[in-house]
């Protein structure tokens, strides 16, 4: 998706939200990251191909993110949250979050809660 930025002021706007716009270098020029990513970056994040993550999820190995409109994007701090945690399936995951959101608490940063442990 590298099409060339219009910078000049005389053009239209080439923000950040522009099609156009290479995310990598949006990022990297960016001071925040972004909240939620779409599968392909996901893919990248995790080091598999685009292809494979799609078999993940649909084999139930991977959270299955949210919808936002017709996109389906990954919170970025729920996988980073789920691979401190092992990366255990999407079953599991939603056991682990389920159980931390009625004790009160955010998922686990590592590992999986004592009661889980306990079950396998």
């Amino acid at each position: 998706m590298d099409i060339e930025v219009n910078h000049s002021s005389s053009g239209g706007d080439a923000g950040p939200f522009n099609d156009s716009v290479d995310t990598a270098s949006v990022w990297a020029e960016s001071a925040t990251q972004p909240l939620a990513i779409d599968a392909p970056t996901a893919a990248t994040l995790l080091g598999v191909s685009t292809a494979h993550f799609y078999t993940l999820l649909s084999g139930g190995r991977i959270p299955p993110g949210f919808r936002l409109g017709r996109r389906r994007l990954w919170s970025v701090s729920e996988l980073q949250r789920w691979i401190d945690a092992g990366a255990p399936s999407a079953d599991r995951w939603a056991i682990i979050v389920g159980n931390c959101i009625r004790a009160g608490h955010r998922p686990p940063a590592r590992g999986l809660p004592g009661i889980l442990k306990k079950q396998r």
